[in-house]
């Protein structure tokens, strides 16, 4: 691991080479801007082509109407600022092309979190899994086809049975402001 980089951004945003990041970003107004599955899969699609693009080795991620959530491993030159800007503003141009918008602003903010252990990145990883069933998109998690669970899982029984168990007893009342 290299030394922690400070960005010039308030508040603060660190990095540290070859760390994973969980990062999550919200609409404008949390309006739900990906309002069909045309535009989640463009959204996911964007996550995608654009972390592989910058080098981030994209581990998780789950897209919804109005927010996202992605962990990734960042590459020794990673900046994570870039790499958000580069996803909200390819993702924006596409979106309102979709809905013949110019101008609509898309993204709000977004929050990075260095990870910091197992058990966080355990616990995160059940986050972004279980997020579309907490928020009442879907019954059972593992239908919701915006996310990598089906990708990333489906073959690993143990991620898979540690995720069904945490599904029944994830506190799915908790506050969630995304």
């Amino acid at each position: 691991m290299g030394e922690y980089r400070k960005n010039n951004h308030v508040p603060g945003h660190l990095y540290a080479a070859g760390m994973v990041y969980m990062v999550t970003a919200r609409t404008y107004r949390k309006y739900p801007v990906f309002n069909t599955p045309e535009k989640l899969g463009t959204l996911q699609g964007v996550i995608q082509e654009r972390c592989k693009v910058a080098g981030w080795d994209l581990r998780a991620w789950v897209v919804l109407l109005d927010h996202y959530h992605f962990l990734a491993r960042a590459p020794d030159d990673g900046n994570i600022p870039w790499l958000v800007k580069s996803i909200h503003s390819k993702s924006a141009i596409l979106v309102n092309r979709m809905d013949d918008i110019t101008g609509r602003r898309v993204w709000y903010n977004y929050w990075d979190t260095c990870i910091r252990s197992e058990t966080d990145y355990s616990n995160r990883l059940r986050y972004i899994h279980l997020n579309p069933e907490r928020h009442g998109v879907v019954k059972d998690f593992r239908e919701y086809p915006y996310s990598s669970y089906k990708i990333f899982f489906e073959s690993n029984d143990d991620i898979v049975q540690e995720l069904n168990t945490a599904s029944r007893s994830f506190d799915m009342d908790a506050e969630d402001d995304y």
